[in-house]
């Protein structure tokens, strides 16, 4: 997955065409043996910021992908005064306590803070299917790992081939 893209397009339009100053991230890692997800995304989001020139440490709040991980999170943003104009969350499950703590708050979406949603788990039916997201596209990268497996073994194909899927950013009424 190209994860800059979608990061880069969000940027645009949070900062570009809605002018806002600050953005920040809350989301989560796991790793378990050789099971890392969510570092990839966090180096790009990282990077994407640093070249943007918006990369505020104290705007980024890292945890668990956990909803319960998403609420202390974003509680702790709240009472550290950090918590930026726009947040993007890294994924839906760890929105669901991020918009709960929101609640909790009074902190009213998009009134108070902009929301944009890492989008990465198709299977799943969105809770928030108006929000703004940057939406990945495992099935395609399922599909287009076995189309090139089928061709490999088929016509004996021996180069190999990168391929980078694009995120996209799809603006809804959260941001």
């Amino acid at each position: 997955m190209d994860f800059n893209k979608g990061i880069q397009e969000m940027l645009d339009y949070l900062m570009g065409r809605k002018k806002y100053c600050s953005v920040g991230y809350i989301g989560g890692l796991y790793e378990e043996g050789q099971v890392r997800i969510g570092y990839r995304r966090l180096s790009g989001i990282k990077s994407t910021f640093i070249r943007r020139g918006c990369y505020e440490k104290e705007n980024f709040f890292i945890g668990q992908i956990s909803r319960e991980s998403g609420y202390e999170l974003a509680k702790q943003a709240i009472e550290s005064g950090h918590l930026p104009e726009a947040v993007l969350i890294g994924s839906e499950e760890v929105a669901e306590g991020v918009l709960e703590a929101f609640q909790d708050a009074g902190i009213r979406v998009p009134k108070d803070v902009a929301v944009v949603i890492y989008k990465d788990i198709e299977t799943l039916e969105s809770k928030w299917p108006t929000y703004t997201k940057v939406r990945m596209f495992p099935d395609i990268v399922w599909q287009t790992a076995i189309k090139l497996l089928l061709e490999q073994i088929q016509e004996g194909r021996k180069d190999n081939m990168t391929i980078y899927l694009p995120t996209k950013l799809e603006v809804g009424d959260s941001a």
